[in-house]
């Protein structure tokens, strides 16, 4: 499988495949294809949203481990993972994958997913958020879906102020129709990328 050789570049948030190690092909991860696709425009995001998004997901995990301590992060921060931890209180959690990285074999792009565990009795995908819902949520825990092997259901888990929303009232046509735009932007940036989907085909081929 490509996803053997897929490597992940923190410092560049940048995944590629280095089948090659000489010649890696970068691959598009899920957000880039959201923007990519005018789904997301991060441009009107201030850059203290995205730093407190990053600490939160280091936090949680740190809390499904149980070494999170108050004085590890502010207090802005902090509020939403009293959230996260009524949520644990209100609900049987029990996760299989944290932070878990994954790949689409055919569509050729890669991502890292919050959560993938059973809730309630529910084999759940679950992403992370902190703010409001907004319709693009949608897509993006499509685009994780289509890459799970095993059926799972999917929900957001919105961490505010002291508290949080588990929203995983997403209807499966809303699904179908995340699923099919999410799939023509990834062909669209692949179809300006001919070079390097070709390479990728190339070596998949090598594979079989």
């Amino acid at each position: 499988m490509l996803q053997d050789y897929l490597i992940f570049n923190s410092d560049r948030h940048e995944y590629s495949i280095q089948y090659d190690p000489k010649k890696p092909i970068v691959i598009p991860s899920v957000t880039q294809l959201l923007q990519y696709g005018h789904i997301v425009d991060s441009t009107f995001i201030a850059p203290h949203y995205a730093i407190d998004g990053s600490e939160m997901h280091t936090m949680t995990e740190l809390i499904d481990q149980c070494l999170y301590e108050d004085t590890l992060t502010d207090s802005r921060v902090h509020a939403a993972l009293v959230g996260y931890e009524l949520f644990l209180q209100d609900h049987d959690v029990l996760w299989e994958q944290t932070e878990q990285i994954t790949f689409h074999e055919e569509l050729f792009y890669a991502g890292t997913k919050d959560r993938l565990g059973i809730i309630d009795g529910k084999r759940m995908l679950v992403d992370l958020k902190s703010g409001h819902r907004y319709r693009w949520h949608v897509i993006q825990l499509a685009a994780y879906l289509m890459c799970e092997p095993d059926p799972v259901d999917v929900a957001d888990l919105y961490l505010g102020t002291g508290d949080y929303t588990y929203y995983d009232k997403w209807t499966e046509d809303d699904i179908v129709e995340s699923a099919n735009l999410f799939r023509s932007i990834a062909k669209l940036w692949w179809y300006n990328h001919p070079r390097d989907h070709k390479n990728l085909m190339k070596i998949r081929e090598e594979m079989k």
